[in-house]
């Protein structure tokens, strides 16, 4: 279970390499989650260009959550630290209202641009916001038969959702099984076959 290192420049290198992947992970997230925020923040003629730095004022957080709430939220003015702590704790506030749960996440971290309670605050917020929408669209999808146009629809829409905010490799299942496109097709069939008979 552990490996046996043979000297300390070995063990270094392996804590290098693992210390690489999780930078590599969260550039990633970071790129991709910037990209969502963006596809939202654009109905408002808004751009962000760091996601760490661009969201520690809280103007574009309150605006991201008025897209994707239709719920207009106050905001405070001013420049100064008190401010953007006032409002990012006025979308956090919104956030718990709506029964999103966050964990350890403060106004303070996200106006000081901590990476990680940042990239979770986002997450959250994906998940509250577009995860559970796609999942109620599936749930309404499984009251349908499987053979209704409706249903191949929404099915197909959910698939193009989860395939966009999901790598392929956080997929579960073996690689060979990881085309929720062909599993949400099979599953049609067999609905139309069995309607057909």
């Amino acid at each position: 279970m552990w490996r046996d290192y043979h000297n300390e420049s070995s063990l270094n290198a392996h804590l290098h390499s693992i210390m690489c992947c999780a930078d590599e992970r969260d550039r990633v997230q970071k790129k991709t989650f910037m990209k969502w925020v963006n596809k939202h923040l654009i109905k408002v003629r808004k751009h962000i260009t760091d996601l760490y730095e661009d969201l520690r004022d809280g103007h574009n957080l309150i605006s991201l959550l008025e897209v994707l709430s239709g719920v207009t939220l106050p905001r405070e003015k001013g420049r100064m630290r008190f401010h953007r702590l006032q409002n990012v704790q006025i979308a956090l506030d919104f956030l718990k209202q709506r029964q999103v749960k966050l964990v350890n996440i403060r106004n303070d971290d996200i106006t000081d641009g901590n990476p990680k309670l940042t990239l979770g605050l986002i997450w959250t917020i994906i998940l509250h916001f577009q995860v559970c929408a796609a999942l109620c669209v599936l749930v309404l999808c499984c009251a349908l038969p499987p053979c209704s146009v409706h249903c191949f629809v929404l099915c197909f829409w959910v698939v193009y959702m989860a395939r966009w905010l999901l790598p392929v490799d956080l997929w579960p299942g073996p690689p060979h099984k990881r085309c929720l496109t062909s599993r949400v097709f099979t599953w049609f069939n067999k609905g139309s076959m069995k309607m057909n008979q």
